[in-house]
């Protein structure tokens, strides 16, 4: 299983330069190898119709990631309290964004590895995760 980040969801639909990396995660979702937390939802679609600036399109995609998630092809995990607070201590150890702290502290939980196109996450979480 690997804890998919919201930046490879979202080159999926941007087609941005790591647009051809994303389609991998395609292939992990078929084989039901891709789990989330829930924060992805609305990273994913507010990033889209920001930068589209097409609330249609982001619509659309919400309504795919949800078909995902009810097929099983994509797992999203709640933010419970335990995942809330390591993700606070990690964001504070490494000095990270919040939502990055919550998707890699996801992977460090189930030890599984992330997919991210995030270098400057990776470098700094070189010690503590493992990446895709």
């Amino acid at each position: 299983m690997v804890v998919i980040d919201s930046c490879v969801i979202i080159s999926l639909f941007i087609r941005d330069k790591f647009h051809e990396k994303a389609k991998e995660a395609v292939e992990l979702l078929q084989k039901k190898n891709a789990i989330a937390p829930s924060l992805l939802l609305p990273e994913v679609c507010g990033a889209i119709a920001r930068v589209t600036k097409e609330e249609k399109l982001a619509k659309e995609v919400f309504k795919l990631l949800m078909k995902w998630v009810e097929s099983g092809l994509l797992k999203l995990v709640e933010i419970d309290e335990k995942l809330a607070k390591e993700a606070a201590k990690m964001a504070m150890k490494y000095e990270i964004k919040g939502a990055d702290a919550i998707f890699a502290s996801l992977a460090a939980s189930l030890d599984q590895e992330l997919f991210t196109f995030d270098e400057k996450l990776k470098r700094k979480l070189r010690n503590a995760v493992k990446f895709y």
